[in-house]
């Protein structure tokens, strides 16, 4: 035993390299990977009015960034055990440099939502070499073993220990993510407030370079060379799903090959992203474009179906074996709706800068708020799930009850002095809210779930949580509050007295028609959880699925 190579022996970083730097880098990594892209939403306004784009460009190329991640998804194991952290990361942050200058030089919507897309399936595949080497070199295990350790054989009482972890580990993380998120959009809305939007990717150039010399100063050029796993331990070795490995995406036999599945993925969402967003722009149906978008979906739908039904079981891209699960379905589709319903912010959105007429860097200052949402949202589910041993539904209705009262304060605020801290207050409560759902949502679908699902599980939350969501929820807003305004702008110009000046009254017309329209907005948005809420502690069947028989180990 003795000649064995321990799994976990850092060779990653240099050998001089200390721990206190290693560990910091690697979590730094973390916040470009979930901040760069093509387009961003701290100087949309900006973008918008220079650019002189429709805002549903800005928010269709937005979308294709989630499209390329979630299409990568199901590449997430495979890609995660290149343990070349090194090389990944020159090439992806050199690409992702690249990419961002074309996109400070370029006009075309149709080249945007290209390198978005790029930028996308990148960060995906850079979260999972970074995250598996953050779990193997600081957490001293395979990350892959906290979802569904050494195979998916195990008693009822180890299933529910490994639940338990998960209660823990997936809050956490997703605090520590969606916080550096937020630090993202902060630094790229500060330094536009400070100099010009433009250069806003000029930043992040300047960042990603700088860390792209600490990566190759700091670590090893190779970072397996001379050991092999036949010189580990037995219990050391990772599971590999499928025997996918080594994984090489530029080979025909390793990466391309899925070429026509990713393709096919980002058919599919894209077309139906496109129409949700363009639809009340374009008159929906009446559009040519909107015709052709749905023919790229059912194209994609086809192309995707052909793939998958010609490959082996064991080598399919998405595994529809997924669909058996009662709480992925359950999961997904509450996660799709709290996401539409989380659209919502826009109506605060609208307050800020019609209501308080904030300027464009103090209303994303508001964001800075949202990690002490985060922070309450996630002691909130670790408490309730690991000490109280509350139940999922209960845990939901909670976070969709906390999003009601959001609802709820915005419909009676409406016509109220409405200050600044009250939107800090605000903000808070809603996070708060959301990240409960988030988490608990992913924790409720991991329920007894195989690791080997995790992949497509991944692409099937994205698809949900950052795609069609936010799309639906933005084409639904955007219809509501339209066709709200249209009504009230009409009930309140009958009753403008004529010695009013005709284009002064029209203004306040027609900002107190948007104030209204948000109103009626929150109060259906209000409905609408109540429903939700009735749906899940009455409707929805909620019996931890029984394990198989083939699941559980022979030996037990």
């Amino acid at each position: 035993m003795n000649d064995y190579v321990p799994y976990f022996e850092n060779r990653v970083f240099r050998q001089w390299v200390p721990k206190w730097v290693s560990v910091p880098l690697l979590l730094i990594l973390f916040m470009p990977i979930m901040t760069c892209g093509a387009m961003y939403s701290s100087v949309s306004a900006d973008t918008i009015g220079t650019l002189q784009l429709w805002s549903e460009d800005f928010t269709f190329c937005s979308l294709c960034g989630m499209i390329g991640t979630g299409a990568a998804a199901p590449l997430f194991y495979k890609v995660s055990y290149v343990r070349q952290h090194r090389s990944m990361f020159l090439w992806g942050f050199g690409l992702w440099i690249v990419l961002g200058e074309v996109c400070m030089h370029t006009e075309d919507i149709k080249l945007l939502c290209l390198c978005n897309i790029v930028f996308g399936a990148l960060r995906l595949w850079l979260m999972a070499v970074n995250f598996a080497t953050f779990a193997r070199l600081v957490l001293k295990r395979d990350f892959r073993y906290m979802l569904g350790p050494k195979g998916d054989g195990r008693t009822t009482a180890q299933w529910d220990e490994v639940e338990m972890g998960k209660s823990a580990m997936v809050p956490f993380a997703n605090l520590y993510f969606m916080a550096i998120a937020v630090l993202g959009i902060w630094l790229g809305s500060w330094f536009a407030d400070w100099h010009l939007w433009s250069e806003v990717p000029r930043l992040w150039n300047a960042i990603l370079a700088v860390l792209m010399i600490l990566i190759a100063v700091l670590e090893k050029p190779r970072e397996w060379s001379g050991v092999s796993e036949s010189a580990m331990s037995p219990d050391d070795v990772p599971v590999v799903p499928d025997g996918h490995c080594p994984f090489r995406p530029w080979r025909l036999d390793g990466g391309l090959k899925y070429l026509p599945d990713f393709v096919s993925i980002c058919m599919i969402l894209g077309g139906l992203a496109y129409i949700f967003v363009y639809g009340k722009t374009l008159d929906w149906f009446d559009s040519s474009y909107i015709w052709m978008a749905l023919g790229v979906f059912v194209l994609g739908v086809l192309a995707f179906t052909g793939i998958t039904l010609e490959r082996k079981e064991e080598d399919r891209y998405f595994r529809m074996e997924l669909f058996k699960y009662r709480n992925v379905w359950v999961a997904i589709i509450v996660y799709t709706l709290a996401n539409i319903l989380n659209t919502s912010s826009a109506l605060t959105n609208v307050m800020t800068a019609v209501g308080l007429q904030l300027d464009t860097f103090t209303q994303n200052q508001l964001t800075n708020w949202g990690p002490l949402g985060y922070l309450i949202g996630c002691i909130t589910v670790v408490v309730l799930r690991m000490k109280f041993k509350v139940s999922y539904k209960w845990v939901m209705a909670l976070g969709f009850a906390i999003f009601g009262y959001t609802m709820w304060w915005t419909y009676n605020s409406v016509q109220m002095q409405t200050t600044y801290s009250d939107m800090v207050f605000i903000t808070v409560i809603r996070n708060w809210g959301h990240f409960i759902l988030y988490s608990i949502c992913m924790i409720y679908a991991y329920q007894r779930l195989p690791y080997r699902l995790m992949p497509t599980w991944i692409c099937l939350m994205l698809a949900g949580r950052s795609v069609l969501g936010p799309a639906m929820g933005a084409s639904l807003y955007g219809c509501g509050m339209q066709y709200f305004k249209l009504q009230h702008l009409n009930n309140l110009t009958t009753t403008l007295s004529p010695d009013m000046a005709w284009p002064v009254g029209l203004k306040m017309a027609s900002l107190q028609s948007m104030l209204l329209a948000v109103k009626g907005m929150a109060g259906y948005t209000l409905w609408a959880v109540i429903a939700m809420i009735a749906i899940l502690l009455f409707v929805v069947p909620w019996k931890k699925r029984q394990l198989r028989p083939e699941e559980i180990p022979d030996e037990v």
